[in-house]
Parts: structure tokens; sequence; C-alpha cells
């Protein structure tokens, strides 16, 4: 019987200790980070389907206020002839902290895309993006997160996302997204790098 509580006394303590080995893991959603990421969407009204590679980044000017930017390069397969597509976005935000594991966020940015149509005349247009959501620590190193994003770029797009990101270490996470948009959905995995952990 002292072996058996000689033994969980060990495993809790040694729980407690890897516990303890991780505050800043523990903290709120890190505003600063680099994601790598491979997207494919589905589109509804056609069988076509889209590979995209997404590039973006955070930095937290502030702990209220951060900058983002991202970048999109995808490519359609069609009967016609591929179609290809550049993105790039720009912007601000602001993330009130709710509890101390909980953030919600606010964001305005300014896009631009081009479309070539493969040897037709290429389309660019720019806009504005708005978006809104929560990002939330469920456990230490698990993030979930979701919201709402509205794209008005030539014609309006509004998509709800939910994703996760499970870190690791406190430098490297890996990330995983859906988006449900008005004519298309969206899955991704990624890596993300975290140059600071506050």
């Amino acid at each position: 019987m002292n072996h058996r509580i000689t033994g969980r006394a060990a495993l809790a303590a040694g729980m407690l200790g890897l516990l303890a080995a991780q505050p800043a893991l523990a903290d709120g959603p890190n505003w600063t980070w680099i994601d790598a990421a491979y997207q494919q969407v589905d589109f509804d009204d056609v069988d076509e389907e889209a590979d995209v590679l997404n590039l973006d980044g955070s930095w937290a000017a502030t702990e209220l206020v951060h900058v983002f930017a991202g970048y999109r390069n995808g490519e359609v397969d069609t009967r016609f002839g591929d179609i290809d597509v550049d993105e790039l976005e720009l912007g601000i935000g602001v993330n009130p902290q709710l509890t101390e594991t909980v953030d919600l966020y606010g964001r305005i940015g300014w896009a631009t895309a081009e479309i070539d149509f493969g040897g037709f005349d290429d389309v660019d247009d720019d806009g504005f993006t708005l978006a809104a959501g929560l990002r939330a620590m469920v456990l230490p190193r698990w993030e979930l997160n979701g919201g709402m994003r509205y794209v008005d770029i030539g014609d309006d797009d509004t998509e709800l996302t939910l994703g996760t990101v499970y870190n690791f270490t406190p430098r490297f996470a890996v990330t995983g997204d859906v988006a449900f948009a008005d004519e298309a959905t969206t899955w991704g995995i990624g890596v993300r790098f975290y140059p600071d952990r506050r």
C-alpha cells in the first residue's frame, strides 16, 4: 500500500511539475506570430477546387493593438485552363482581454486581389475587410478561436471562421481552420512560429 501511495504521489508531483514548467503557455493568446498554411477551397456550385498557399503574420504593437498582414496565392484547375489568384491584406486590430485566457478582437484592413485567367485579361481589384471574434486558451497549450469576417473586394462576401492552435513549444505550433463563406468552404492546416512569447 505504501508503494502505491508513493507512486501516486510521485505521479502527481510530476504532473504538477510539468504544469509549473510551462507558465508562459498558460497566459492569454499571443498576438505576435508568423504562419504558413496550406488551404483547400471547395466551391459550392462547381466541381473545381482551389489549392492555396497562405502566409500571414501579426505583431502586438501594444497590449491592446496589433497590426497584421496576409498573402494568399491560389490556383484553380478548370477545363478552360488555370485560374491564378493573388491576394494581399494589410490592417490593424484591437484585442481587449475578457479574462486571463480569452481575448475579444476586432480588425479592419485593406485588401487587393489579382486574378489571372491564363492568357486572358487580368482582373485587379481592391477593397476593405472587417473581422471580429474570440480567441481562447482552453488549455495551457491549446487555443480555440472563431469569428466573422466581411470582405468587400469586387463582390462582398461574409464568412464564419473556426480554428484551433496547438502549441508544442513556446515558439512553435500547428494550426487548423475552416471558413464557411457564401459560396465556398475553406479548410486549412499550417505551422506557426512565435518570434516573441509574451
